[in-house]
């Protein structure tokens, strides 16, 4: 079932990038159509020796350029393409991972059933059956506990707050999934917190890369590339968790349940609440489509653009949506979600887990912590 939902969610994510693909594959065959080429083995063989035709020639000058623009569009469609796949299977990963970690002793800092340093509460949602009930009275509810006869469950959502072992454990389950999608050349050309994470996560990474491909034992160039794609992953990569608490029990930031003091403690997941992991990546576009994409289209001087729109941000949508990052890289953010089920109990003999990867947490800076992989960090 979860394996179909991610598969159905690829599909609807990916729609719109496929649906370019074809609409190009169609504009390059009229294109071949327009300049009257058919596909022949013989002819190519004997271009070099046919000095006439120039006719012929002067028209493949011409269409070229624009066949190959075509084609480029094509390419960086197809790894959009592979990087949405990558980001929503990354979501899964991050939310797999968070029904693991929460309900694990990881400090005293952070006991079983508990994540993050405090939650931030978002809202009630209410639902008939499976159905979000849009008539919800948020007032009604809270202060005279009145709950229509259609409602028949109540979620309280939090978000949790950035920051703890638990969170860069699970932001690490989104990196790993998101390293095959990060590019291998060097982007990140300043040595951050991201890079020393890297060093940690590059030698069982390079060894289950050996053991997949033992050809690849003998190029040196391997640990290179892995690391600086686990540099890229770690540096543009950011997570959003979401904790959507039954209304059973009492609330996870505070409760005025005395009697509920030790059986429902702050901050403390219920059993079967549900977790949504976001996963936001900035995925980095080929060079020289990126660079043409983010040209905005009224940005030469003496270019005629419709001063209806309301701002430049809205003139060009595609060049709006494009960031620059580290120079000279231009990137798209994808987005993804997951939810799961926490099905951990407390154990009734904790043990600690050992310490997470990224155990310097509290040094870690960058997207991940300031926003949702938009904002003005370091390297930007």
């Amino acid at each position: 079932m979860i394996e179909e939902d991610l598969f159905r969610r690829t599909l609807v994510a990916c729609w719109p990038m496929l649906l370019g693909i074809g609409l190009s594959l169609l504009a390059a065959r009229l294109l071949l159509a327009l300049m009257r080429i058919r596909p022949s083995l013989r002819a190519l063989r004997e271009l070099r020796q046919d000095e006439a035709g120039g006719v012929q020639t002067l028209s493949f000058v011409l269409t070229i350029p624009l066949f190959l623009m075509i084609l480029m569009f094509i390419v960086q469609l197809s790894q959009l393409t592979i990087g949405q796949v990558g980001v929503e299977y990354a979501a899964f990963s991050a939310a797999r991972s968070a029904i693991v970690w929460i309900p694990a002793d990881a400090s005293n800092a952070e006991p079983p059933m508990r994540i993050g340093t405090a939650l931030e509460f978002r809202g009630f949602e209410a639902y008939s059956g499976d159905v979000l009930y849009e008539a919800f009275d948020v007032r009604a509810y809270v202060e005279d506990g009145i709950v229509p006869p259609q409602v028949t469950k109540i979620i309280a959502v939090y978000r949790v707050v950035p920051g703890g072992a638990k969170f860069e454990k699970i932001r690490t389950a989104a990196v790993l999934a998101l390293a095959n999608v990060a590019p291998s050349r060097p982007v990140v050309t300043e040595r951050t917190a991201a890079s020393a994470t890297a060093s940690v996560l590059l030698g069982p990474m390079n060894q289950a890369f050996v053991a997949l491909a033992p050809r690849t034992a003998a190029n040196p160039r391997v640990p290179t590339r892995l690391a600086e794609k686990l540099v890229y992953a770690l540096e543009r990569t950011a997570i959003e968790i979401e904790l959507r608490h039954k209304d059973t029990s009492a609330w996870l930031d505070e409760h005025d349940r005395s009697w509920d003091r030790e059986q429902y403690r702050m901050n403390e997941t219920d059993w079967q609440d549900q977790v949504t992991v976001d996963v936001i990546h900035e995925f980095a576009l080929l060079p020289g489509p990126g660079r043409l994409l983010a040209r905005r289209a009224d940005a030469r001087p003496g270019t005629d653009v419709d001063e209806s729109y309301a701002g430049g941000a809205e003139r060009d949508r595609i060049a709006a949506a494009l960031l620059r990052r580290y120079g000279s890289t231009y990137v798209y953010p994808l987005r993804a979600s997951a939810r799961l089920t926490i099905e951990g109990f407390q154990p009734s003999q904790p043990l600690a887990q050992p310490p997470a990867a990224t155990d310097d947490w509290w040094l870690q800076s960058g997207p991940a912590y300031e926003s949702l992989g938009t904002a003005t960090g370091a390297g930007t």
